[in-house]
């Protein structure tokens, strides 16, 4: 099931004309971005890295192309938020500024882009998410980019998604809210389960991600079953994916099993 799922999800990539045009660059690319699939399925390091490495050299023989630098971009993304999570400090601080870099790349060879302003948003969370400090200022960039990216496309799922997991984990004094992620994160999968009407070859993360976060802010929301049938939905797309199998699921479970407290 997963290597349909990956078919699926790498018939959604679009490569610029570049490196559609050069048959060994976009089979590079194409085996980057599915190392970096199967490392972001496995919660993975090791292939996440490997999927950038090859990535990189695909961008750098396309230096020019917007797609290209974009998934080199979200390769990095994936593994500072990889490096935050284990709390491997290195693998975030090797990358976090490149990642950052790369993406504002992609806003200028493609300017008003609704997957780049996402993107760039998403990167900037992950550093607010890191360190509370640069709220002060990243914040108040973030929220604009993610404004951007549903003016410029209100069709895009991931703007969608990259709007709830902000508003998710934004403090409620500052912002935040549990009620607007759900509205956010249900309008995105709403947007990810209609018929596709984007370029052949175009962005196509975040379904199962968006499944995720669904079910954290139901939880949060005191929807415990709820919650459930969102990870059991991600589940039933990629049974292996980590994040839900090994983490979300099973915590969850646990805590509805255990007596409550007397």
């Amino acid at each position: 099931m997963y290597k349909s799922l990956v078919l699926a999800s790498l018939s959604l990539l679009w490569v610029g004309k570049a490196v559609a045009e050069d048959g060994s660059a976009r089979e590079q690319f194409v085996q980057g971005m599915e190392r970096v699939s199967q490392g972001n399925r496995y919660h993975d390091r090791a292939r996440l890295m490997e999927g950038r490495g090859i990535l990189e050299r695909a961008q750098l023989s396309n230096p020019e192309d917007a797609l290209a630098t974009y998934y080199l971009a979200y390769a990095e993304y994936e593994l500072i938020r990889h490096g935050m999570i284990t709390k491997d400090s290195g693998l975030y601080d090797r990358y976090v500024d490149i990642a950052v870099a790369h993406a504002q790349r992609v806003l200028r060879l493609r300017p008003e882009w609704s997957e780049g302003f996402a993107l760039l948003a998403n990167i900037y969370g992950i550093q607010i998410s890191h360190s509370w400090v640069k709220s002060a200022t990243l914040g108040p960039e973030a929220n604009a980019l993610m404004q951007r990216a549903i003016e410029s496309d209100s069709t895009n799922p991931r703007a969608w998604l990259v709007n709830g997991i902000m508003k998710f984990n934004t403090p409620a004094f500052f912002g935040g809210s549990v009620e607007v992620a759900l509205a956010n994160f249900t309008r995105a999968l709403e947007l990810f389960e209609k018929p596709s009407q984007s370029e052949p070859l175009s962005p196509g993360w975040g379904h199962l991600e968006t499944y995720a976060w669904l079910g954290r802010a139901l939880e949060k929301n005191e929807r415990p079953d709820e919650a459930l049938a969102a990870f059991r939905k991600a589940l039933e797309i990629d049974p292996e994916f980590v994040w839900v199998k090994r983490v979300l699921l099973p915590a969850l479970t646990k805590k509805l099993t255990q007596p409550s407290a007397q």
